[in-house]
C-alpha cells in the first residue's frame, strides 16, 4: 500500500491517480499511451471494435488545485482573479507565456476560473483521449482498424453547481 501511494499515473504530474492501468506484463504489456503513441504495429493490441471516447465540459474542475500536488487547496470559482490565473499559471508551468497565449480570456473562455480549469482538464483527459482518438482513426484509414471512433462532449451541469458539468457530472 506503501509503494502505491508513490504511483504517477499522469507524466503532467498534476494528478497521483491511483485508478490508472496497471502493466503487469501479462494481460496488459504496455502502458495505453504507450501503445497509442508508439509503432503501428502496437495498435494492434487494442481490439478492433467501435470505440467511444468523450469528455464533460469542465473536467479540469474536479482536478484544478493551486499546485500540482492534488492535496493543495482548491480554487474557488468566485474568488479567482485574471492576476490570480497569471500567479498560477507561472507558478504551476515552465512555459507560462505560451500557455497564457492558447488560453485568452473572452467569450470561449469567460472567467479565470474557466480559463484553469480548461487547462487542467486539456492536460489531463481532453488531449491525452483525443491523441489516442486520433491514432486508432488513423489505423482505420490506413486499414488497420475497421471499426470508428465516435467523441461526445457532455455539457450539462447539474443543478445548483459552481464546477459546470465536472468530471463524473453524466
Amino acid at each position: 500500500v506503501k509503494k502505491a501511494e508513490m504511483i504517477h499515473a499522469y507524466p503532467d504530474q498534476w494528478t497521483a491517480c491511483r485508478w490508472a492501468p496497471t502493466v503487469d506484463g501479462v494481460a496488459l504489456t504496455m502502458h495505453p499511451s504507450d501503445i497509442i503513441t508508439s509503432s503501428p504495429k502496437s495498435i494492434d493490441l487494442i481490439a478492433d471494435v467501435p470505440i467511444m471516447y468523450g469528455n464533460n465540459d469542465e473536467e479540469g474542475s474536479s482536478f484544478l488545485s493551486e499546485t500540482r500536488l492534488s492535496a493543495s487547496k482548491g480554487i474557488d470559482p468566485a474568488l479567482f482573479s485574471r492576476s490570480d490565473l497569471k500567479r498560477w499559471i507561472i507558478r504551476n508551468f515552465d512555459n507560462a507565456s505560451q500557455i497564457e497565449e492558447a488560453y485568452p480570456l473572452g467569450d470561449k473562455l469567460p472567467t479565470p476560473w474557466f480559463v484553469a480549469q480548461r487547462i487542467i482538464g486539456d492536460l489531463m483527459l481532453f488531449c491525452p483521449g483525443r491523441r489516442a482518438a486520433a491514432a486508432m482513426t488513423a489505423a482505420r484509414v490506413t486499414g488497420k482498424r475497421t471499426h470508428a471512433v465516435f467523441e461526445y462532449l457532455f455539457d450539462r451541469a447539474p443543478l445548483n453547481t459552481k464546477w459546470g458539468a465536472y468530471h463524473g457530472a453524466e
